[in-house]
């Protein structure tokens, strides 16, 4: 800074961020220029809930299991499901190791054999009792699942027809107001519409039992 002349350097920068700088940029929240030098070789890295194959080699590397089949010598079958399939990792790999570490020595304070919900952090109970893989109506919301709808489910997809379930009678008592929907499941918006999205691309079946969700989200 403020020389007179030019002086050669041989660098390399990396830069990583949890926004669309493209979306930033038309905020105008981020230069231009800037994300025109820095954008040479873009590396996305998917969140965790999409790459859910990591999730066990994580959880053998942060536990310094030498086999993952020790898991099921401290992990309650149902929280071991729960940490593999169910849960969405808002907080990517950081949320993973603070999780473990926090059950962990809850286990000890609870003293449990293995880790149970009562082990959990508090954000994944809350999750948890929403209901939304476990079939667990929130407060305020009625369900009517249907028995015959549902035969010949497998458990996975019998679990998603609950949770979309749950949602369609949620925009069915607030009108359709995706907000005011969201907001009675303890839910943002993005959260709700997310969820939505990821049901219906999983199982594009189950959205013509729902014509609520299938107006209010145009699919």
């Amino acid at each position: 800074m403020g020389a007179t002349k030019d002086i050669l350097l041989d660098v390399q920068i990396v830069a990583a961020t949890n926004k669309d700088l493209r979306i930033e940029i038309a905020k105008g929240n981020f230069r231009e220029d800037l994300y025109q030098r820095l954008n040479v070789f873009p590396i996305e890295i998917p969140p965790l809930r999409e790459r859910r194959d990591d999730i066990p080699a994580l959880i053998q590397f942060f536990l310094k299991f030498s086999n993952l089949d020790l898991l099921d010598e401290i992990m309650d079958s149902q929280v071991k499901r729960f940490f593999l399939e169910e849960y969405d990792w808002v907080g990517n790999v950081r949320e993973l190791e603070n999780a473990l570490k926090s059950s962990m020595l809850q286990r000890k304070v609870w003293e449990t054999d293995k880790i149970t919900w009562q082990c959990l952090p508090e954000d994944m109970r809350n999750f948890h009792k929403r209901g939304l893989f476990v079939g667990e109506p929130q407060a305020g919301v009625t369900t009517t699942t249907s028995n015959s709808n549902t035969a010949g489910f497998d458990f996975k997809k019998r679990q998603a027809y609950e949770m979309l379930e749950v949602i369609e009678n949620a925009l069915n008592d607030k009108n359709g107001v995706k907000k005011d929907a969201a907001e009675l499941l303890d839910m943002t918006s993005d959260d709700l519409l997310y969820r939505v999205k990821k049901l219906n691309k999983t199982y594009p079946d189950l959205i013509d039992y729902f014509p609520r969700i299938k107006v209010e989200y145009k699919l």
